[in-house]
């Protein structure tokens, strides 16, 4: 790895460890390195947050999923965002996530309102605000130990 990388990758873990101390310095590591693939030109690691960020956040999930087992990919909900949640730590693009949230959920949690966030075509479920707040809702009776719906494994 380039002075330049290294440089990069050992700020990105310091910043981030300073946002949640017990942040995983493997995975932020990982996401530092990811970031500087095609190097440390801003413009090229603006191109991947944005990539990550606008819309395919899904993904990354499922890349740290795949790199760090153990965690969840998770939806940041209300909004539309997935993340990876590893020993109750959020991760996204940007690291350790710090963006809105209400609660992290699981995505085996969505059903086929996942659809929204995997960007196939001809596939989009078009969840309404309704059956979100459903979701929610049926996710925190299911915490609670309440009745609820199945959720897919």
């Amino acid at each position: 790895m380039n002075n330049e990388k290294q440089h990069f990758t050992k700020e990105f873990v310091q910043q981030n460890s300073k946002r949640h101390s017990k942040a995983d310095s493997r995975i932020l590591t990982f996401i530092a390195e990811f970031l500087t693939a095609t190097g440390t030109d801003l413009r090229n690691m603006d191109t991947i947050r944005q990539l990550f960020r606008a819309g395919y956040c899904y993904y990354f999930a499922q890349i740290l999923k795949d790199a760090f087992p153990g965690g969840e990919a998770s939806w940041a909900a209300p909004f539309g965002h997935i993340i990876y949640v590893y020993q109750g730590i959020p991760y996204d693009i940007d690291g350790v996530y710090k963006g809105d949230v209400m609660e992290y959920i699981p995505v085996k949690y969505l059903g086929k309102a996942i659809d929204d966030f995997r960007h196939i075509p001809d596939v989009a479920y078009n969840a309404t605000e309704q059956e979100l707040a459903k979701i929610m809702f049926d996710y925190r009776e299911r915490q609670k130990g309440g009745k609820t719906y199945e959720c897919q494994d």
